[in-house]
């Protein structure tokens, strides 16, 4: 298995410069106008414009839907506006390795892969997440923009499952990773906490 890391996490919100304030007057993050310059940002996936906001070695792709039937448009209907995360990518420095692991594992593919960019997994076979596979590219953020230092990194990230079973059958049978016990937040078997 070769995914290394999460390469950034998709987020999806109606208005970019309210994201913007939160993100850099609230988390101390900055934009990273040289991939994504203000204020209009670049275009996106599914019609979107994005703002980059690094964190640590990834960073939040914050998008707003430029029309109201997309996907990602669908989604932020369906948060009532709100908005949240979309999304995750995940690093692979082998990426048809990765990908072939993942079907022969029974995982699908949404849509067809051109073999080399990035690739989203079929939401019925990932718990409906949204999960993007995209070629480890090395990201490196200039120091330039990471931001005032209130946010230096991101220890983790939290998916509230339905099932602790259905959720390692994803991410350990299907994805191949490996789960750290240790690290789990309160220790202990899955079983005993339930």
């Amino acid at each position: 298995m070769a995914i290394t890391r999460v390469h950034h996490v998709g987020l999806v919100n109606g208005d970019l410069d309210h994201a913007r304030q939160v993100l850099v007057e609230g988390f101390g993050l900055a934009v990273d106008v040289h991939r994504t310059p203000l204020p209009a940002g670049r275009p996106g996936y599914d019609g979107t414009t994005i703002l980059e906001f690094p964190i640590g070695e990834m960073y939040y792709e914050v998008a707003k839907p430029n029309d109201s039937t997309s996907d990602a448009a669908q989604y932020l209907e369906s948060t009532k506006g709100r908005g949240g995360m979309y999304y995750i990518s995940l690093a692979s420095s082998d990426m048809s390795g990765d990908i072939q692991g993942i079907l022969d594992r029974g995982g699908k593919l949404q849509g067809e892969w051109d073999g080399k960019s990035a690739v989203c997994l079929d939401p019925s076979t990932s718990l409906g997440l949204n999960i993007e596979i995209t070629p480890e590219d090395n990201y490196f953020v200039h120091p330039h923009y990471k931001g005032n230092g209130v946010c230096m990194g991101m220890a983790h990230i939290g998916i509230a499952a339905r099932n602790p079973h259905e959720s390692r059958g994803f991410w350990g049978a299907i994805l191949g990773l490996r789960e750290d016990s240790k690290e789990r937040s309160g220790g202990g078997d899955w079983e005993e906490r339930l």
